[in-house]
């Protein structure tokens, strides 16, 4: 091969790369979220492709809103995947079913939010009472967490009990995302997650237990955390 042969085939394989580079880059609309009502610190981005799929994850995973470090929603598998931080540190990437929420749209309340006229809905899902306001001039179907199936992008969400809350700072259109996560080949289910996180409970329980019972003081009373549905879905 020639010089001038090999310098024709490394300007094509450089623009080959270049090209490859433009093709694969991601434009998408970036929500901002906040996770606290009094902690403008606390917050979460939610990333929404052209494809109808959404990319949403904790900036601190000292949030304390949720046990997730990220949520991936694919809507054309009629599934989502997710992490957990909290009980065990990313180790494995589960898939949750769709849709999520079962929302019941309240079409006679509407207000006006930040000067954009929201609607109310509000859906009970795995043993908390949810409460969102979403906005229907903005098509995006997706939200914050597994906050989805609303006609409209969510600008405001929270759930009854105070422990969840989700409210749109900043909406910014065709932004250069972050990529995708890797998933793997093998996922566990959310059956697998429950599974998981009532034997990492009960096991810290035990550990708990035997801690107070070493060095317990008369009429000290010890309390081990109870596993529930609400505990294992934080949200």
């Amino acid at each position: 091969m020639t010089y001038h042969t090999h310098l024709s085939f490394l300007c094509f394989s450089i623009s080959l790369v270049l090209f490859s580079t433009r093709s694969f880059a991601q434009t998408a609309t970036q929500a901002i979220y906040q996770l606290s009502p009094t902690d403008s610190t606390k917050t979460a981005q939610l990333w929404c492709y052209e494809d109808g799929s959404s990319f949403y994850f904790q900036n601190s995973q000292k949030a304390g809103t949720d046990t997730l470090q990220w949520v991936f929603n694919k809507p054309d598998e009629h599934s989502l995947y997710f992490k957990d931080f909290q009980f065990f540190s990313g180790k494995k990437t589960y898939r949750d079913s769709l849709p999520g929420p079962i929302w019941t749209i309240h079409s006679d309340s509407i207000r006006f939010l930040d000067g954009y006229q929201v609607t109310k809905a509000t859906a009970n899902f795995r043993g908390r009472i949810y409460t969102a306001w979403y906005d229907e001039s903005v098509d995006i179907k997706t939200g914050p967490w597994k906050l989805s199936g609303l006609p409209g992008l969510v600008r405001l969400a929270y759930s009854q009990d105070g422990f969840a809350y989700f409210y749109l700072r900043n909406l910014t259109r065709n932004k250069t995302s972050p990529g995708s996560p890797v998933l793997p080949p093998i996922t566990a289910t959310y059956q697998d997650f429950t599974h998981d996180v009532k034997n990492w409970l009960e096991e810290s329980n035990q550990e708990f237990m035997q801690s107070y019972n070493k060095g317990k003081k008369k009429h000290a009373k010890a309390s081990a955390v109870k596993y529930t549905i609400n505990l294992i879905e934080k949200l």
